[in-house]
């Protein structure tokens, strides 16, 4: 069984978008659009639930959510059903890697400090992540 998370997991970009809007507020004049505290809760949660210790896993969840469409649609599989239905309640949501590496978290890192965006992940996990992946 793959593990799972809340349907109210924050965005893996959440902060950029709250720096972002910030640096645009700064150029602009205009009142940033995305509060300080989101884009902090959710790197207590990337930091907090999504480190594993080693790197920033995916966790993915299709049960227990709102939209039970795609559980339901999984639920009716059976030995007549398409190899396609088969394979996804084997294997889950299609682009979906099961608790792999989150690399497109830390490329949004790294392209938000390119651009001077500073994040509020913690450094640590970011190096250690980058040193299991290379």
């Amino acid at each position: 069984m793959k593990p799972t998370i809340g349907e109210a997991e924050p965005s893996i970009h959440s902060h950029l978008f709250r720096d972002a809007a910030s640096s645009e507020s700064d150029r602009s004049g205009r009142e940033a659009t995305f509060p300080r505290p989101i884009a902090e809760s959710c790197a207590r949660f990337l930091d907090g639930t999504l480190f594993n210790g080693e790197y920033y896993q995916q966790k993915v969840q299709y049960q227990g959510l709102r939209d039970r469409s795609f559980a339901d649609m999984l639920s009716s599989v059976n030995e007549q059903s398409s190899e396609m239905q088969k394979l996804l309640k084997r294997e889950g949501p299609r682009y979906q890697y099961g608790s792999g590496c989150l690399s497109d978290g830390i490329i949004g890192d790294w392209m938000a400090r390119i651009y001077g965006i500073e994040t509020p992940l913690n450094r640590g996990n970011v190096h250690r992540t980058l040193e299991s992946r290379y």
